[in-house]
């Protein structure tokens, strides 16, 4: 539940914070809305049908600007666990997004009271922001001291294939430390462009442009697996019930990684995807209805077999917002920007770049050793030669 909490707040914070730091050139200014009510009890916002409007063309426009790509095709067979492996049955899931048109989904989204975050938690998420520089681009990571060896992996990856080809650039690191019952919001980014999250075990190919691309254009990307489960089979019903979704709706929807996330400031995003998925983080009957370890293991072929507590959040809101054409926020499979190598480990990485330094450090000393050698050698010739000139003057 720690990591929950923290890389969603920390998503949101990024994504407001630069939203109120940063103008983005591509984006139409932003509508007037009536001021939200303050918020006591049960929380609630009010939201113009204005800004309703612009978000829904916003969505409508940015989703029919997507061509065609290589995305799995899915089966929609309710029986299936595998949502995009071939079919052995013919009963097809319910279909309703179809018919939700984008004023539907995106008033939902912003008009839900428990759905949103409220003016004291915003405002709290944003005051950890302080510490962390402005950057076009923040690369961000979550680990505890069990993944200390990934993490090593991890960043030896970041050091060979990705710090080369990028500019003006921070990256972050969220320690979450090892106590399981204690909830931290460590770590807040602050990015003019791009935030890109992800944990341990991605490992970027030199293509990441691709996709890092395609998330400024389109407002986010992450990755969904060729034979991802579907969602509720790896989804508690109590976590579904609360963001208001039907269990057979979800099951057309393959699992995308909440682990790997490219997002650009976006108002859209911002609003309708990561407040939500904030608040859920917040809430222990979404996020995590039942103790951890008793549903952290998948096992067997029936619904609800397991929960994955962010990422249950992240793909129910990801098809309330973008419905039937949520695949279209993954990155499709012509384009290989990176792999995920779960236990891919190097446990001598840091020790080695510390060598490194080491060395580079002496090398340093050295030079300049040399350099004042040098410049002393340098003054007492000159010394020497005013000496001789006024000697020689005098004489």
């Amino acid at each position: 539940m720690v990591l929950c909490a923290v890389l969603v707040l920390g998503f949101v914070a990024f994504l407001y914070q630069s939203r109120l730091i940063v103008s983005c050139p591509q984006e139409p200014a932003e509508v007037q809305i009536e001021e939200s009510e303050k918020f006591t009890g049960v929380e609630r916002a009010v939201i113009g049908d204005d800004k309703i409007n612009y978000f829904a063309n916003k969505l409508k426009e940015r989703l029919e600007s997507i061509g065609e790509g290589d995305w799995p095709k899915r089966n929609y067979i309710c029986e299936e666990i595998n949502s995009t492996a071939p079919c052995k049955s013919r009963k097809p899931c319910n279909r309703p997004w179809e018919s939700r048109t984008p004023e539907e989904r995106v008033r939902e989204l912003l008009t839900t009271p428990r759905f949103q975050l409220s003016d004291k938690q915003l405002e709290t998420i944003l005051k950890l922001s302080e510490s962390i520089p402005e950057k076009d681009l923040i690369i961000a990571s979550a680990i505890s001291g069990n993944h200390f060896y990934e993490m090593q992996a991890m960043f030896k990856n970041l050091h060979e294939t990705v710090y080369p080809r990028v500019k003006n650039f921070h990256t972050v690191l969220f320690d979450l430390g090892l106590s399981k019952k204690q909830l931290e919001i460590s770590v807040i980014v602050k990015a003019r462009k791009l935030f890109v999250y992800q944990d341990s075990s991605i490992r970027w190919s030199t293509q990441f442009p691709k996709a890092f691309a395609r998330a400024l254009r389109y407002g986010q990307q992450t990755i969904a697996l060729v034979y991802g489960d579907n969602v509720p089979s790896n989804s508690l019903k109590q976590t579904l019930d609360y963001l208001n979704e039907d269990v057979c709706n979800m099951r057309q929807f393959e699992e995308m990684q909440a682990g790997i996330q490219m997002n650009r400031h976006d108002s859209l995003v911002i609003e309708a995807l990561m407040n939500p998925w904030a608040r859920c983080a917040l809430e222990e009957a979404c996020i995590c209805p039942i103790k951890p370890s008793a549903v952290i293991k998948c096992t067997g072929k029936h619904l609800h077999r397991c929960h994955r507590f962010d990422q249950s959040a992240f793909n129910t809101l990801m098809a309330k917002l973008y419905g039937a054409e949520r695949y279209k926020m993954s990155v499709p499979r012509n384009v290989h920007p990176l792999k995920i190598q779960r236990g891919d480990k190097n446990s001598t990485y840091f020790k080695e770049q510390q060598v490194v330094v080491a060395a580079a450090a002496a090398a340093a000393v050295v030079v300049v050793v040399v350099v004042v050698v040098v410049v002393v050698v340098v003054v007492v010739v000159i010394v020497v030669v005013v000496v001789v000139v006024i000697v020689v003057v005098l004489l």
